[in-house]
Formats: C-alpha cells, structure tokens, sequence
C-alpha cells in the first residue's frame, strides 16, 4: 500500500468532473475536489487530512488544507545531528511551521526507530518548527484528538470553529465513516 503509483491525481479528477456537466453527482464530484490534494503516502494521511480539514458542518474541524509530504532541506546542524540531508513531513503547514506526524507504527519500541524519531523531531524544532506527533491511539480516542485539533488551531491562529450544538454527533459520524477499526498500527 505504501510506495506505489497514484491510480490518479487532483489534476486527472478535476479534469474529468470539469467535462462531466450534468451527469448525475457531477455538482458534488466538483464541490468534494475542494477537499482533494496529491501527495498523500499512506491512508491515515488521508484520514487526518480529512478529520482536521473537512468543514465543521460535515464533522471536521475546518482547518486549511495542509502540503502533504512537504520535503526540507536540512540546515547543516540538523544535518550534522541526524545525518540525512533533508526531512519529509506528512502534513505541513509553511505559514505556522507547523509540522505534523503520524506514528501509527506501535513498534516505536525499537530503540534505533525511537533514536532516529527522537532526532528527527530534535533537528525539526532547532530548525524553528513546531512538531506535532499523532499516534493510532490518539486518533482512536476522540478526546485526545480533539485536545491535538486545538493546539494545531492556536498555532495556526484558528478559534476552533466546532462549536455547534450537534458537532459532536458530526464528529462522530465522520469518525465512523471514515475510520478503519480497529485503526491499522501500520
């Protein structure tokens, strides 16, 4: 599933919703392609773009829409520090330097990942980011997601807009559509 060829791209899909005029679901294939981007490597990318950027009134928390798997190059110190002259980060947003990364792999017990994890986030905050990291545990637990959405919205100078009566019920329905469970540790 990871490392492979896109099936299709933002570009392909808005071409095709472009010339489909007025087959029937056209309208909606054109709004959803506001919610559309390349570059996602791995399902929960998708999931957490979806989760944080989708409008408060399907459920979302109405955050922009991130860069996905943004590269940077390292500067010489955090060169120096992990040896890899460049970082990918699933989810980026340049304006907030604002990192986000999924750990959804639970064999973070392995020493040598741990370490090289512990760099990695060490060489992106002395480069001036902030790094925000997201484990399948975290988006299994709807309250520590939420306390994760707030800190990704004060840092991007957001008021968290989910303050509808029934944002909750939409939360959880999006949630439910949307997640694989059990959420793969992957």
């Amino acid at each position: 599933m990871y490392q492979v060829q896109p099936v299709t791209s933002f570009a392909e899909l808005a071409s095709y919703a472009a010339k489909a005029g007025g087959i029937h679901g056209a309208v909606l294939a054109r709004q959803a392609l506001r919610y559309c981007m390349d570059g996602s490597e791995s399902p929960m990318e998708s999931i957490l773009v979806v989760l944080f950027c989708f409008p408060v009134r399907l459920g979302g928390y109405g955050f922009p829409l991130p860069v996905l798997n943004f590269r940077m190059d390292a500067t010489d110190l955090a060169k120096n520090a992990t040896g890899k002259s460049g970082f990918r980060c699933d989810l980026f947003w340049p304006d907030a330097k604002l990192v986000v990364e999924y750990d959804g792999r639970e064999h973070h017990g392995e020493l040598d990942r741990r370490s090289s994890d512990g760099s990695r986030h060490a060489a992106l905050v002395g480069m001036g980011f902030e790094v925000v990291r997201i484990t399948s545990e975290n988006v299994r637990n709807d309250k520590e997601f939420d306390a994760i959405a707030r800190s990704i919205a004060k840092r991007l100078n957001l008021r968290m807009r989910p303050t509808k009566r029934d944002w909750s019920a939409k939360r959880d329905q999006l949630r439910s559509d949307i997640l694989p469970w059990p959420i793969p540790l992957l």
